[in-house]
């Protein structure tokens, strides 16, 4: 009996004791999820970097469409916080940070798009990539009721580009002295993009070396970037060449009109006097002989010369990523430019463009834009040279020789194309001789019916 008593309360005990532990397990368990976990300082950094790209990635939608209203079509309670940050291009990566101490976990799931996932945020976009005025981070957002709601483009109507634009530089360069470019004979800048480090070292190493020459000059032009590893890879990039200008733009392909604009402002500043300008990328191949030939024998003033486009008509195909609305341009024809892989502009119209350029309605072609509308609204006079090849052909080095630029060339073709032209071992000018193609025998040559002979005595017209 006394056995069965001890068994009994043993029992009991040892399912008190299982029951007390489950217990404690789930508390602990509640209490985990309940409480906030901490975040370091290097946390927090990380965080805010991660809301600073997506607030950054907001002001970079497409100036040539309207503006995104993500429309939260949620129920119940909402725990809703309004930060407002500066205009995105007025202040760089570091500056422009999204504050939310208490919804740092909201922040971290946001994404670098931010119509992708919108479950935890509500964006309120200006037009264009000129500011982001307020944003909202909501709590308890079923994803599933979040709709994107776009206007149509009629809702918007084509804005000044000055509303765009924002002036200023926040990487500059020492490449012209303290005579603004006086010297030089040629300024050559480069439109690169903030990750194209191997790009810009192909160049560097290659046709890049004409920056050795005192009368030219070379930089690299970027926009900012949506990473900051890359800003501040850029920041070192130009403390150790001294070749990189940053504009205040995100670097997007519709933003390329800034890009370019923000070129003639930083030439207008700093290189006003240059006799030419250059304007290139760094997926092309400049052969710098034939062209400090041209500018040397170019004598006209306010003139662009390159490759000229006339009557080229407008996109209409909305899947292009050349469309323009008719609205926007509703004329048959551009008017005549120079197209946007390499063209040279004469230093006295620099300023010019830039200013009147602010001045007009904003275009995202900046070869249309700049060479096109803007010129000739300016009366400046193109020129058309065939060097000027401005697209993609056979890497041939007498051909390669002969022409001034050279589109969509590879970082390991510029090598390679470089070597070849520089070693001169072909020489191009030297005919090449004919090559005797032999005409192939045919069988039915062979088969032929043979005449018979037949002689005439002229004398008598006798056959015999």
């Amino acid at each position: 009996m006394a056995v069965r008593w001890k068994t009994g309360v043993g029992k009991v005990l040892q399912t008190g004791l299982a029951a007390g532990v489950a217990f404690t397990l789930l508390l602990l368990v509640v209490t985990i999820n309940i409480k906030t976990p901490s975040i370091t300082p290097r946390a927090s950094q990380n965080v805010d970097h991660v809301a600073s790209r997506a607030l950054q990635e907001a002001a970079s939608i497409d100036p040539g469409i309207p503006p995104s209203d993500l429309d939260l079509n949620s129920k119940g309670d909402e725990s809703v916080k309004v930060v407002e940050v500066p205009p995105i291009a007025q202040g760089g990566t570091d500056e422009i940070l999204a504050k939310i101490p208490d919804l740092k976990e909201e922040a971290k799931k946001m994404s670098v798009d931010p119509t992708k996932k919108i479950a935890t945020e509500k964006i309120k976009v200006t037009y264009g990539a000129a500011a982001v005025s307020k944003v909202i981070v909501t709590k308890s957002v079923d994803k599933k009721s979040v709709t994107p709601v776009v206007s149509s483009e009629f809702e918007n109507p084509p804005v000044l580009t000055s509303t765009l634009y924002v002036k200023g530089h926040t990487i500059s360069s020492e490449i012209c002295s303290e005579n603004k470019g006086s010297d030089l004979r040629l300024l050559v800048l480069v439109t690169s993009a903030p990750g194209h480090r191997l790009e810009r070292s192909a160049v560097r190493g290659t046709w890049g070396h004409i920056a050795l020459r005192k009368d030219v000059a070379l930089a690299f032009f970027v926009g900012q970037s949506r990473n900051y590893t890359e800003n501040v890879l850029l920041k070192e990039e130009s403390r150790i060449y001294d070749d990189i200008i940053q504009g205040n733009f995100m670097d997007t392909y519709n933003n390329l009109t800034l890009k370019t604009m923000s070129m003639l402002e930083w030439a207008s500043e700093h290189c006003s006097r240059t006799k030419f300008l250059l304007k290139t990328d760094d997926d092309m191949y400049i052969n710098f002989p034939p062209l400090l030939k041209l500018v040397s024998a170019v004598k006209r003033p306010r003139l662009i010369f390159g490759k000229l486009a006339q009557k080229w008509k407008p996109i209409r195909n909305m899947s292009s990523k050349y469309y323009i609305p008719p609205r926007l341009y509703p004329d048959a024809y551009y008017p005549d430019f120079n197209t946007g892989p390499a063209y040279v502009l004469t230093g006295d119209i620099v300023k010019e463009l830039y200013r009147e350029s602010l001045n007009n309605t904003f275009y995202k072609l900046e070869d249309v834009y700049i060479t096109g509308i803007i010129a000739k609204k300016l009366r400046i006079d193109h020129m058309h040279f065939d060097q000027f090849i401005n697209r993609r052909v056979a890497l041939e080095t007498c051909k390669v020789k002969k022409a001034i630029s050279i589109h969509m060339v590879k970082t390991y073709e510029m090598y390679d194309l470089w070597k070849r032209v520089s070693d001169g071992l072909e020489d191009c000018d030297k005919p090449k001789p004919r090559k005797i193609v032999k005409t192939p025998v045919q069988v039915k040559d062979f088969l032929r019916p043979v005449k018979p002979l037949v002689h005439v005595n002229k004398m008598t017209k006798t056959f015999y």
